[in-house]
């Protein structure tokens, strides 16, 4: 695996396992409204790291 693929790979877990680690489990309505970006925080920043370096149109 290229070095740059391994660097996306360990950022995205060490930012995953930080917002899943501050996340109000206690809170139900918080729990319910978060929901949705859990699901896509991951997708998002995925996208970000594998782009941000890409030349601007």
């Amino acid at each position: 695996m290229d070095s740059r693929r391994e660097d996306i790979i360990r950022t995205l877990a060490s930012k995953y396992f930080y917002f899943l680690t501050t996340l109000a489990y206690h809170d139900t309505l918080f729990m319910k409204g978060i929901h949705e970006g859990k699901g896509k925080f991951l997708a998002n920043l995925h996208i970000y790291l594998a782009t941000k370096d890409l030349p601007k149109k």
